[in-house]
Order: C-alpha cells, then structure tokens, then sequence
C-alpha cells in the first residue's frame, strides 16, 4: 500500500473516532449506543443538523476498514481525499460549533411604543425590516411583526380619515396574535440550540441576543426563522 493511501486511512479513523467521542459527550445518556445511534440521536436532538445521511455512510467505510482486511495494510477501500476532508470537517463543526454570536451580531432597531405608523413605514421602506422591538423607555414590551402590522391596518381601513401619523404603535402591537413569538438567548448560545427553540415554538418569530440572555439587557443582535433556513455557517 502506498504511504498517502496508509495516511488517508488513518486520517479518516482518528477524525472517525473523535466524532464519535464528541458525539458521546454531547449526548451524556447515549454513552455505551452505537455510533449509527449516536448520530441517529444528534440529529434528533438538533433537526437542522445535516450530516446524519453522510455520517452513516462513513461509519460503514470505517466498519469494512477495521473490520474487513486480512492482512496488516491490505485494506478493502481506501477513502478519497475529499472524503478525509469532509469527515475532518464535520469533526471541526462539532469540536467549534458555531454560536449565534458574533455571526448573527447586528444593529438591532428599538421602537418606541408611542412611535406611530409612518416611521414604521419609513424603515420598512429604507431598510427592509420586518419585525420590530418594541420598547416603553427602558422597558422590552414585545414583537411587532408583518402579522401584527396588517391585522392592525385591517383594522383602521375603513376609515378614511385615519393617517398614519395617528396610528401609534401601542395600538399596532394590540393585534398581535401572540405573546409568545420571540425570545431572548445569551450571546453564547448554540446556533442548534437555537434552532432547537424555532422548532419546539411554531410561532417563534425572532430572538433577541443579550448579553446573558436577560431582556433588560442591550441588545447585541438578532436571530430569525429566515436565519435557521439560511444559516450563515453549517451547524
């Protein structure tokens, strides 16, 4: 065998094995399951995560590697070496997973809840938002959203008279359809852990980074379903 073939072997077996050992830690109750489980459980635990389908493929290669030659150095298969890559890959994803800071680190623009309709309009014009935090002073009030926004023009419609300056925002947020459609994460938090709570809330609409994870804190950035779709690094 030739020494690159050897050294893509073992390349593979070490990024193999220390999947596995990551995947062990992650999952403190699947300690003696199999690795087939082991990923099987991940993907459960974290749906967004895609690399369940390649993983098992690749246990199934270092199955016939350990399992499968005769003799020292007379292997079967000898993976590719986009193979060795792409399992050293996963294996970095998991040693470093990406958070949801600072990559989802933004400006994030407060309201206020006597602010009125036309500056609404105004920023969904000139920066394309979509949802908004409402605050009253220093206070977090809740989550305007397209929704909220439409049930709310719906509402004054038939009355002509109403311009948008006298829409205020504490009219607008009444219409909102829930309370329970945003939440706050601390900056250290998981992107899976992250979609996680989209997936567990169908009527999650944003999260808010803080600090800690306290609504009374600055905010450091935001996370929307858009986001868990479309992330900006693999998880």
């Amino acid at each position: 065998m030739k020494a690159e073939d050897q050294d893509l072997i073992e390349r593979f077996e070490i990024a193999y094995n220390n999947i596995d050992k990551q995947l062990r830690e992650k999952l403190e109750d699947q300690i003696d399951a199999t690795f087939s489980v082991l990923v099987w459980e991940y993907a459960q635990k974290f749906p967004f995560w895609k690399y369940q389908a390649t993983l098992q493929q690749y246990g199934k290669l270092r199955n016939s590697l350990v399992h499968q030659h005769y003799k020292k150095h007379e292997y079967l298969a000898v993976p590719l070496l986009e193979t060795v890559l792409n399992i050293e890959f996963i294996l970095a994803t998991l040693e470093n997973p990406p958070l949801v800071y600072p990559d989802y680190q933004a400006e994030v623009m407060r309201l206020s809840i006597n602010d009125n309709l036309k500056r609404i309009f105004d920023l969904i014009a000139n920066l394309n938002y979509s949802q908004f935090p409402i605050y009253d002073d220093s206070d977090f009030i809740g989550l305007l959203t397209e929704n909220g926004l439409s049930r709310g023009l719906a509402q004054f419609r038939q009355d002509d008279t109403i311009q948008f300056s006298d829409i205020s925002i504490r009219d607008l947020l009444s219409k909102e359809e829930t309370t329970n459609n945003y939440g706050f994460i601390s900056r250290r938090t998981l992107f899976a852990e992250a979609a996680r709570l989209f997936r567990e809330n169908t009527k999650l609409e944003a999260l808010f980074i803080t600090e800690t994870g306290r609504k009374t804190e600055g905010l450091l950035g935001i996370i929307t379903r858009w986001d868990i779709v479309n992330p900006k690094r693999p998880a």
